[in-house]
């Protein structure tokens, strides 16, 4: 059998002489005097793998943001935010993020060709292609993105199929090396 407790809750006024209220109201205006805290609470595994990991992709993110390479710089253009969330693409679109692939821009870089243009008179470059090459219009008018900011150009799956068709036919349009 068990036995009932009863419990009486009281208002009790603040700042009225009782003391154990005053008691404990000296304690707390010490404790905002002091000039260090004295006890930092312990954060958890979880906390800790969190800021972690943050700080790291904080020093990744300032890494990519300022790289140098030519094909950092057109990579970050179209991935402008590093993830540790893993994504995976074709070939082609890999080939069309990294700019490596049978493109003449890519060719005169490695000293694979000396002619860097595409058979409509300008560079052959990875984004020529999407942009504004006339033989690729049939395609790079379908592609859906923002012009100001080329990095939505991944953002629908329609968009991926484009670019893979775009990269078969520049594979076909530009002569073997």
């Amino acid at each position: 059998m068990s036995k009932e407790k009863s419990i009486t809750i009281h208002w009790v006024p603040a700042h009225t002489g009782i003391q154990g209220n005053e008691t404990a109201d000296s304690y707390a205006k010490k404790a905002t005097t002091r000039p260090n805290i004295e006890k930092i609470p312990k954060k958890s595994f979880k906390q800790l793998k969190n800021a972690i990991s943050n700080v790291q992709i904080q020093i990744w993110q300032e890494r990519w943001a300022s790289s140098t390479t030519k094909n950092g710089r057109h990579t970050e253009k179209l991935i402008p935010a590093v993830s540790i969330h893993t994504k995976k693409y074709r070939h082609f679109i890999v080939q069309f993020l990294s700019g490596h692939g049978r493109f003449p821009a890519y060719f005169v870089r490695f000293g694979r060709s000396l002619n860097i243009k595409c058979p409509c008179g300008a560079v052959g470059d990875t984004l020529h292609y999407v942009v504004n090459c006339p033989f690729k219009e049939k395609y790079a008018k379908k592609v859906i993105y923002d012009k100001d900011n080329l990095s939505t150009i991944l953002n629908r799956e329609e968009n991926l199929g484009l670019l893979h068709s775009i990269n078969q036919e520049v594979n076909n349009l530009v002569p073997q090396v």
